[in-house]
Parts: C-alpha cells; sequence; structure tokens
C-alpha cells in the first residue's frame, strides 16, 4: 500500500520484480509540499497500476524525489 492506495487484483503482484522498466524523466524540478522531485513518464508503470486495479493515474504523478526540506530534531 501506498498512500492509502490497495491493489483490488493481486494476480499481477509482483510480476514485474527485479524486471528492467524504461522511464523518461523531466529535468524540471517541481515541488509539493516540502518534497522535491522530477516528474517521471512511464506507459509501462501505470499499465502496470491497471493491472493491479488502480487508477491509471496515481494521486500524486509518477516522480523520482530528489530530497525535502523538513526540518530534522538532529542527526539520526
Amino acid at each position: 500500500m501506498v498512500l492509502g492506495e490497495v491493489p483490488t487484483d493481486l494476480s499481477a503482484w509482483k510480476d514485474r520484480e527485479g524486471a528492467p522498466m524504461a522511464f523518461e524523466i523531466v529535468w524540471t524540478p517541481q515541488a509539493i509540499g516540502d518534497y522535491v522531485f522530477y516528474p517521471v513518464r512511464c506507459d509501462a508503470a501505470l499499465d502496470y497500476r491497471e493491472r493491479l486495479g488502480l487508477p491509471r493515474e496515481p494521486k500524486y504523478p509518477l516522480h523520482l524525489t530528489i530530497g525535502n526540506s523538513k526540518k530534522t530534531s538532529g542527526p539520526a
């Protein structure tokens, strides 16, 4: 489960595990709240979401997170 999404069809669960998936990165950083990310285009990932019974488009667009601006209480 990610962001409250629960797949309704688990018949394809893990069938892409370890398999490469090509995607295109949009090299213009964007932000939502505290998170900074690069948008990603990947029809294969969207197709896989549909196979799992999820909406094709997730709540937040496909992306690679590169950082966040959350304050921490000190070193981990």
